[in-house]
């Protein structure tokens, strides 16, 4: 049995379903440093790894890289892609950069707990998994350093080279007397020794000291193991991105070799391992002890497990006498805020979880007694191995006696292999489960097929399929129908006919029929027929073929001894004689037998072809070049085409071939060494030249004079137009006007051709006048201090003329009247136009400030002076003026002291139009002095739950300081202190503090002539030293006796009572037991005696944890 915490977000409770996601064992980082059997004496090589593949561990990858040193990640691979975690994309990434990815299982369990199947397809699918995927997978680390003889060997028969565990080196945390670094190669590869895992206690000095201790003992492989890489706000266990980056820096400071784990131990990277595939074995419930009754070792119910979520305190046990038999599930809430707690069958891959089929229905059922109301919760297993929350029941309530309750699930989703599910507590209160049950809600059916895949092409069998249909139900019969027929009972494997056609199967039992399944099926065992046949006229072949099943996919053909080609359409053959060879294939991949055809040799043909096919200008003409192309359409091999121009010598054709301006004949012919071919002629005529177009403009007359002409085909038309008016045939100069701008004249010949021109005409130039009124600036330095108005005038135009104008670049607007000019620097534009023409801009820079300056004046308490700014928007502060109460006054320079008395202080300021402000005025009070804050402590680093006393006193220029003192620890108030004659005693409390350095702040709330402030100073509180005491129940067993082991762990002089890993160890057997808050420090252990005689050493040791050291305890048993 395992726990898993499975967080969820939370609906009312009602029947409502509620939302879950399943949430995986957080991950860690682990940094690794080793030494090569090649390196010298006293040389470390540093491996850095990282496990569990948590997203924040990319930080870490970056830094890596950007040094040139490389890591190993150890990644489970059912959380890869989640919430929190890295993607495959960014595993391939790591690879890609240098770095090693290992394995770390696929749900991160307790190996140690499980069955060995389980443990096999907890490592090996995880493996798989991850090289499927494309990576190279040979290292492994144990989830939680928990490991058995089983796990080893199981790690090593999925391909792995190493795995790794913690621990066994010394260090400041703990394994005193141990070695300093493991041997390389190590002496176990699939137990590589390691150190304590890293926390918020170790110090970049700690990191070090693994490296250099290791140095000193001559070298050897150093395993750091840290979790999470974050700044802030990821728990105790977390290395900061700091300090990593400053332990890098160090190691490739001093010339330290870094490598990845599997290059440090060596070895292939195998090939995959199935992990198998595990069918649960049920009793008639549908689960493997649906009552709690059979236990482990541990005295732990088989295939169940504990899970939860959100803030709230749940205790598990088993209570006696259950439902129906000696035990039952109890789960007892004493604290809730959120979330629940439930039994649940093991969210495992296959041993205990029931298998789920995709559109099924279940009915679960169990038994319950409750003191608040209750619900299932369910949860599936995708094919990843990844479990997540699913669908909820609706509530059931409180029951004081048993009571049933039972549900009814959605149908399953696809992507779906297991289902598990559990009554739950969501308050304070008490709950006892028993007697459960799974059953599917219709029968089930499922089919396989003899060959397993089509054997053919686009989904055709060519091999006739048999299909076998199975059952999973018992006492169910099995029946089939083909193509939607009648539906028959399944006695023995089907033969599906020919053609395409459907198969359907479901499974009956004498009250329900279940659902159907239809399976498609396409089969062809016959090959396609094929025939051909040859066109004399046109040297084409043609190809035919026939397949009454699947259809004719291809056709295919070869000439002579040529290679096969697809058949297309039909082909062309030479005028040579030739032998045709055809064959078919059809959809389903059958291809026929061959066949020939004999083709006899062809007269010789050739043809011309024009491009463009008829005259594309006027009249019978080509306006452009048209080109001739001859082809030789059959005859002997060898066959040519010539072709000559009118009455020129024939010359042989190559490639198609342009036809020269003029109006004559093209004749064309083959030949061959027997024959030629009685010659064909073309009469073309072709233009493809435009006329010649003069213009010529008196501009004392306005006339213009047109000249044209064209020495192919000759001139068709010449013509103008003025301005847009209408094209006018052109026989003499014409007069173009006084108002028009441009004449436009074209020239066209018989085949077509244009040519155009456009004359412009000129016409008068506009100008414009701009003037201010008034005429001259009214302030200072050009500036105006009233607004002034822009006028703007005609100088020269028509009557159609007009005035625009534009101010700093805006859009140009129409002038009627004289316009008011706005604050600031003005650029302003203005032109005339009319309607064909628009004068060149013409523009001038006017300057309006007709608003004072604005005035600030600002008291600093702590220097007792006031600074005065001064701001203008339009021409600028010019001067700033400032006086003393009734006082002159006086240019500003500098913040005005105000002494220690309390005074008035006016301020003014003056801009560079002269405009002046009103002034403004600051009153300056009376002078505080400051507070001096000491503070003393008995002592600055004490152990967890040592009280801390001190002093802490207050004082000013002026004496001993009155009033209260707030004592904050890591900024939280803890008390309020009233200060005696400038000073107060104090006295805390480390119990309820975690380990490591805390700020102590001190904060003075001030009096009259003193002014608040606060002091800091800095506690440091180190890990509690435990005490382990472990008793036996007897001192002398026999071989196998059952002993009870009692293990008390507690803080001398406190009330702390450890929590954490505790290891029993007798005869070379380890049994592991974590203490939790709730065991008060006490836990007992079942075990047995060695099954050999002799005196044994029982040993207890504590691992230690955030809060405190490492301890053990032993005593000795005589066993007979």
């Amino acid at each position: 049995m395992h726990s898993t915490s499975i967080p969820r977000a939370r609906s009312a409770r009602t029947s409502t379903a509620l939302v879950a996601v399943l949430a995986l064992v957080a991950g860690f980082l682990s940094v690794v440093v080793s030494a090569t059997a090649a390196s010298a004496a006293g040389t470390a090589v540093v491996s850095l790894t990282f496990d569990d593949g948590n997203v924040d561990q990319k930080t870490a990858a970056d830094l890596l890289s950007a040094r040139g040193q490389v890591g190993t990640f150890y990644v489970n691979s059912g959380t890869i892609g989640t919430a929190g975690f890295m993607s495959k994309a960014d595993l391939l990434a790591l690879e890609a950069a240098g770095h090693e990815v290992g394995g770390h299982t696929v749900t991160h369990p307790d190996l140690a707990t499980l069955p060995a199947a389980e443990v096999k397809r907890e490592v090996c699918q995880d493996r798989s998994t991850l090289k499927g995927w494309g990576l190279k997978v040979r290292s492994f680390a144990y989830p939680f350093a928990s490991m058995s003889a089983t796990a080893k060997q199981t790690v090593k028969d999925c391909g792995y080279n190493s795995a790794r565990n913690l621990g066994d080196i010394e260090s400041r945390f703990g394994c005193a007397g141990c070695a300093k670094a493991e041997t390389i190669p190590p002496a176990d590869p699939y137990e590589t020794k390691a150190l304590d895992q890293h926390d918020d206690t170790w110090t970049l000095d700690d990191l070090k000291a693994g490296v250099t201790n290791a140095e000193a003992a001559s070298g050897g492989w150093v395993q750091y193991t840290f979790h999470r890489v974050c700044a802030s706000g990821c728990g105790e266990l977390n290395v900061t991105p700091t300090v990593l980056a400053q332990f890098l820096d160090w190691l490739k400071a001093r010339g330290t070799e870094t490598r990845t784990v599997g290059a440090v131990v060596g070895g292939d990277d195998k090939p995959a391992v199935d992990g198998g595939t595990s069918t649960p074995n049920p009793d008639a419930s549908g689960l493997t002890n649906p009552g709690f009754e059979t236990l482990v070792e541990a005295g732990k119910p088989v295939c169940w497990q504990t899970n939860g979520w959100g803030s709230n305190t749940a205790a598990f046990d088993l209570v006696s006498p259950g439902r129906t038999g000696s035990r039952a599930g109890r789960v007892r809430m004493t604290a809730y805020t959120d979330g629940d707690a439930k039994w649940t069958p093991a969210l495992d891959l296959g041993s205990c979880a029931p298998e789920a089929v995709k559109g099924a229905q279940y009915a679960i059922r169990g038994w319950y007694k409750s003191t608040v109301p209750t619900q299932y919760e369910v949860y599936l297993r995708n094919t990843a191995g990844t479990w997540s929350y699913w669908t909820s029941s609706p509530s059931f309530p409180a029951s004081a006696g048993w009571s049933s309750a039972a549900f009814t699930t959605p149908a399953i989703p696809d992507d779906t292999t297991g289902i598990s599910f559990g009554l739950n507590i969501g308050a304070v209160g008490e709950i006892v489960v028993d007697d459960f049950s799974i059953a599917s809600t219709k029968p089930l059916s499922a089919a396989t097929v003899a060959p397993t895949a089509p054997d053919g092409t686009d989904g055709w069998y060519r091999t006739a399929p048999k299909v076998t249909v199975t059952t999973s139900t018992a006492n169910a019969s099995r029946e089939y129908s083909v193509v939607s027929g009648q539906w028959r009972t399944y006695t023995a494997p089907v033969t599906i006919a020919e053609g395409p056609s459907t198969f359907a199967h479901r499974a009956r039992t004498f009250n329900a029929t279940g659902d159907a399944t239809t399976m498609t099926f396409k089969v062809d065992t016959v090959k396609p027929t094929v025939s051909g046949t040859f066109d004399a006229a046109t040297r084409k072949a043609t190809v035919n073929a026939l397949d009454a099943t699947s259809g004719v996919a291809t056709r295919e053909y070869r000439i002579d001894a040529g290679a096969w080609t697809p058949y297309t359409a039909a082909f062309a053959l030479d005028g040579g004689a030739h032998t045709v060879t055809m064959r078919a294939t059809d959809a389903a991949g059958n291809v026929s037998d061959e066949k020939t055809l004999a083709v006899a040799k062809a007269p010789v043909v050739t043809s011309a072809t024009v491009a463009p096919a008829t005259a594309n200008g006027q009249n019978g003409w080509y306006s452009s070049a048209p080109k001739v192309t001859l082809e030789v359409e059959s005859g002997a091999p060898g066959t040519v085409a010539e072709y000559r121009l009118g009455n020129g010598p024939w010359t042989a054709y190559s490639a198609p071939f342009t036809v020269p301006d003029g109006d004559a004949a093209v004749q064309y012919r083959g030949r061959d060494a027997s024959e030629t071919e009685a010659a064909h002629t073309l009469a073309l005529k072709v233009d493809t030249t435009a006329p010649t177009l003069d213009t010529a403009f008196d501009d004392e007359t306005r006339r213009l004079t047109v000249t044209a002409g064209d020495v192919t085909s000759g001139l068709a038309s010449v013509q103008y137009r003025i301005g847009t008016g209408p094209w006018t045939d052109y026989t003499e100069p014409v007069a173009v006007g006084t108002k028009a701008t441009s004449v436009d004249v074209r020239a066209t010949d018989k085949a077509g051709h244009v040519t155009d021109r456009s004359v412009p005409v000129a016409k008068v130039v506009l100008q414009s006048k701009a003037a201010l009124d008034p005429k001259d600036p009214d302030g200072k330095a050009g500036w105006y201090v009233k607004a002034p108005q822009l006028v703007l005038s005609v100088l020269r135009g028509g009557d159609d003329a007009r005035l625009e104008y534009s101010l700093d670049g805006t859009t140009w607007k129409s002038y009627s009247a004289p316009v008011a000019l706005p604050e600031g620097r003005t650029k302003v534009e203005y032109r005339s136009v009319d309607d064909s023409e628009t004068e060149p801009t013409r523009s001038l820079d006017v300057a309006v400030d007709t608003k004072a300056p604005k005035v600030t004046a600002t008291w600093d308490a702590s220097s007792r002076a006031v600074t005065v700014e001064a701001t203008d928007d339009g021409s600028g502060v010019a001067s700033v003026e400032y006086r003393v109460g009734d006082g002159a006054w006086t240019p500003y320079t500098k913040p005005v002291p105000a002494g220690d008395e309390a005074a008035t202080i006016e301020a003014r300021a003056t801009d560079e139009a002269g405009n002046v402000s009103d002034p403004t005025s600051v009153k300056a009070p009376v002078k505080v002095d400051a507070a001096r804050i000491t503070v003393r402590l008995s002592d600055s680093s004490v152990r967890l739950g040592t009280k801390v006393a001190g002093i802490v006193a207050v004082g000013s220029a002026r004496g001993a300081s009155s009033g209260t003192v707030d004592v904050l620890v890591d900024g939280r108030k803890v008390s309020r202190l009233t200060l005696r004659k400038g000073a107060a005693a104090f006295s805390l409390r480390t119990d309820r503090l975690r380990v490591g350095r805390h700020a102590l702040t001190f904060r003075y709330a001030g009096d009259r002539v003193t002014s608040a402030g606060e002091k800091k100073v800095a506690l440091a509180i180190g890990k509690a030293r435990p005490k382990v005491e472990l008793t036996l129940n007897r001192r002398s067993a026999g071989t196998g006796d059952r002993l009870v082991a009692k293990v008390r762990l507690s803080v001398a002089g406190t009330s702390l009572r450890p929590t954490g890993t505790v290891r029993l160890s007798i005869g070379g057997r380890t049994v592991t037991v974590r203490v939790s808050e709730r065991d008060r420090g006490r836990v007992s252990l079942r075990l047995r005696a060695p099954s050999r005689p002799g005196s044994f050493t029982v040993k207890a040791s504590y691992r230690g944890s955030s809060s405190y050291l490492k301890a053990d305890d032993t005593v000795r048993l005589r066993v007979r």
